[in-house]
């Protein structure tokens, strides 16, 4: 696909988009902007360098006070 088509696709992504897709299509925009953008969480919303860092420092500490649950554990569940 080339650009040309990528931004006509967007464009029309955005005419159609209901308020949570532009909220996030913004989101990302204005993250970009800033160099702030670094992952998404699971349910879609955008993750600043630092948040993302605060999680993962975060599961750092459960898996070192054993809270973690096994593979066998989730299949259970």
């Amino acid at each position: 696909m080339s650009i040309a088509e990528i931004k006509e696709d967007i464009r029309n992504y955005v005419d159609k988009g209901d308020s949570r897709l532009l909220t996030i299509i913004h989101a990302m925009i204005k993250a970009d902007e800033q160099n702030e953008l670094a992952a998404y969480a699971p349910q879609g919303s955008l993750l600043t360098k630092e948040e993302l860092l605060a999680r993962a420092e975060k599961a750092e500490e459960d898996i070192v006070a054993g809270r973690v649950k096994s593979v066998k554990d989730l299949k259970r569940a």
